[in-house]
């Protein structure tokens, strides 16, 4: 009996450990089960929130790509301007260049203009100068027809008083 006490133990405990067994394998089975859903859960709750990351991510991108493309126009928009600026200063400084050359032409055109006011003036006095010896060479030829006048009158009268004394003398 002690044999038959014994083997009973041993099956009574056997199967108390079996049932146990099954009872914790159950509850280990139930707990997985629970794990392996949370494990599901948790991992589509990571690939959710992976693709909204990565959809935050590509907008993000996309943001930069074109604050990216606003500062290249921007930078174009600046390297032309900078090219009208130079163009302008050129332009500015051609005209600058013309405004002297206009400058030292109207100095020089005002030069001509008090150089032909002077030689206006000159030339009235020259033209008065004229006038005056034009006066007086009529005053001239005048007293030298008067004198002309008078000394061939007075050749006339001494060829005649010649003429006479030679008569005179010759009848003598």
């Amino acid at each position: 009996m002690k044999i038959y006490a014994i083997g009973l133990a041993a099956i009574i405990s056997v199967s108390l450990f079996s049932w146990k067994q099954a009872s914790d394998i159950k509850a280990l089975k139930s707990r997985a089960e629970i794990a392996s859903q949370t494990i599901l859960d948790l991992t589509y709750q990571l690939d959710h929130e992976r693709s909204l990351h990565e959809l935050e991510l590509s907008q993000r991108d996309k943001q930069i790509h074109d604050l990216q493309e606003q500062i290249n126009d921007y930078i174009n928009k600046i390297n032309r301007l900078n090219s009208d600026i130079n163009n302008a200063n050129d332009a500015r400084s051609r005209l600058q260049d013309a405004i002297r050359e206009a400058a030292k032409r109207e100095a020089s055109a005002q030069t001509i203009v008090r150089n032909v006011e002077a030689a206006s003036t000159s030339c009235g006095v020259l033209a008065d100068l004229l006038d005056e010896s034009d006066y007086l060479a009529g005053v001239y030829a005048r007293e030298a027809d008067k004198s002309r006048i008078a000394g061939e009158m007075c050749e006339r009268e001494y060829a005649s008083y010649q003429a006479l004394i030679s008569s005179i003398s010759c009848k003598k």
